[in-house]
């Protein structure tokens, strides 16, 4: 797997919604919800925090991806070779 960084990632065509509704959630409406008056420095923190749990939880999506991938391919191996049978029997 290719090392992404924080520093660097550009959100994925296919999440921009949901990062956009991320962004929106953490800096209009969460504050509005709690009666918070942020100033610009509450606003830039809460940008980088809801930033980088975006990014976390792409890393960890991208992450389950290739190991469902890998075990759905490992099962289909085991199929193949008639090792699908229960090992209790």
């Amino acid at each position: 797997m290719e090392d992404i960084k924080w520093t660097t990632w550009t959100v994925p065509e296919r999440f921009v919604w949901k990062y956009m509704s991320l962004i929106v959630l953490v800096l209009y409406v969460l504050p509005y919800l709690f009666a918070l008056k942020l100033s610009m420095f509450g606003y830039a923190l809460n940008l980088l925090w809801a930033d980088f749990m975006f990014f976390s939880w792409y890393k960890n999506k991208i992450r389950s991806e290739k190991y469902f991938k890998e075990y759905d391919r490992w099962k289909k191996w085991r199929k193949d070779n008639g090792e699908d049978k229960d090992e209790n029997n």
